[in-house]
């Protein structure tokens, strides 16, 4: 089964090659092969796994599906955000100003937690402790309307323009990496920790756009990320065992070592995937929310309408644990696991047609303007990082963010047209 993966991502690869022409489109396939093999199909071939061949059918159909959709989107319209390169040229001020707006909510998340700028200076607990009492905090905060209303809605709403505002920025080298860097630091401070997925995205976004805007000579950062990628997955490996108060040390002699457990780990997801199918989560409940996801949660309950997380069932499947339970952890479905959540074991592949229809409308709307060129950037990384724990996060977060900018966007350059008549 093991040939079959390589064979079938190599046949993959060289269709993107072939028949993707649009770089973007092209560089989101790639990512997707990588990151949906890895997390999704790897743990099927090499562990041995109850119904793996029906598993790895849904794997070859659900990245299909996905490649598919993909080429037939490149050829879509694109002028969902053609008002906004002359609305950046000439208003800039403003794109700051609201930028303004969303660091003052990773503030206002400072704050609220009661924490200083002195426990920047903790890193062991940051990066390194799990705090069971941390989450449990984070869970009560999310009951605070205020709290929810500063961190979820008005931060989706200022975001896009705060990535403009990197664009404006963006040969002002020490300004845009402080300007990226800031408001993860407030967010940092304010959750006592920083996992090692938000760590690699945040390093790798500098360390693209450095390469991006020639402060470092494209052929040498690529060979340098290159080789230091031994080095960055044993320490992740370090990382993770540090938290789970285990032994790993960081050191030349036991870097294979460390790699090979961290693959092993980070591959696992499969063996979860009877739960998968035992959990109980409504698939038209779950797209009803996706597509109306922008509206605020707190009116949910005033029509009705609950709010799924495929994370969370899945969680309470394994452990019979409730969200926020005394020492509460989330386990991870992984894409393919919430296709099997929804669709069951014979029709998971089909989910491939929803997810690929948001992904590919997102990146279409990101390609749209050149002053989007760094929300596009954090978007592909957010997008690859995300096979690890599922697709719901990237699908609400994107879908809460660009709809509402869209709209504003919009009837902002309606009334800017307005004063000019």
């Amino acid at each position: 089964m093991l040939l079959v993966l390589f064979l079938f991502i190599f046949l993959f690869c060289y269709g993107v090659k072939t028949f993707i022409t649009e770089p973007y489109h092209r560089c989101c396939l790639y990512l997707f092969i990588a990151g949906f093999s890895f997390y999704s199909c790897l743990g099927i071939v090499i562990n041995d796994i109850e119904n793996s061949w029906v598993y790895f059918g849904n794997y070859i159909l659900f990245s299909i599906v996905f490649f598919i959709v993909g080429y037939k989107s490149q050829f879509l319209q694109n002028n969902y955000l053609q008002s906004l390169d002359f609305l950046v040229d000439e208003y800039s001020p403003l794109f700051v100003s609201i930028s303004a707006v969303y660091i003052g909510t990773f503030v206002f998340q400072m704050i609220y937690s009661g924490v200083s700028f002195e426990s920047i200076f903790n890193l062991k607990k940051i990066f390194a402790e799990y705090s069971a009492t941390a989450f449990s905090i984070r869970v009560d905060r999310q009951n605070d309307v205020l709290y929810t209303i500063v961190v979820n809605q008005i931060r989706a709403l200022a975001k896009p323009f705060f990535y403009v505002t990197l664009f404006i920025y963006r040969k002002k080298t020490l300004v845009f990496i402080s300007l990226f860097l800031f408001p993860v630091l407030l967010q940092c401070l304010a959750n006592n920790y920083m996992s090692r997925n938000n760590l690699a995205i945040y390093v790798l976004f500098v360390y693209v756009y450095l390469i991006l805007e020639d402060k470092i000579n494209r052929k040498i950062g690529i060979l340098l990320f290159i080789i230091a990628i031994p080095s960055i997955l044993s320490l992740f490996y370090v990382m993770a065992s540090m938290r789970l108060n285990s032994s790993a040390a960081f050191s030349l002699s036991s870097l294979w070592d460390n790699i090979y457990l961290l693959i092993k780990a980070e591959s696992g997801f499969p063996q979860y995937y009877s739960y998968c199918e035992r959990t109980n989560v409504s698939a038209i409940n779950f797209f009803i929310y996706i597509l109306i996801v922008y509206i605020p949660s707190q009116l949910y309950k005033v029509f009705g309408l609950s709010v799924p997380n495929l994370a969370y069932s899945f969680t309470e499947t394994v452990l019979g644990m409730k969200y926020g339970a005394l020492n509460y952890y989330i386990l991870l479905p992984s894409v393919l696991g919430e296709a099997l959540i929804l669709l069951g074991r014979y029709f998971a592949w089909l989910y491939a047609f929803f997810y690929g229809f948001f992904v590919f409308l997102f990146l279409r709307i990101l390609v749209s303007s050149v002053h989007l060129k760094y929300l596009l950037l954090f978007f592909l990384l957010d997008f690859f990082r995300q096979f690890r724990g599922g697709s719901q996060f990237v699908l609400t977060s994107w879908m809460t963010t660009l709809v509402p900018f869209i709209v504003l966007i919009l009837l902002l350059n309606l009334f800017v047209e307005r004063i000019k008549k």
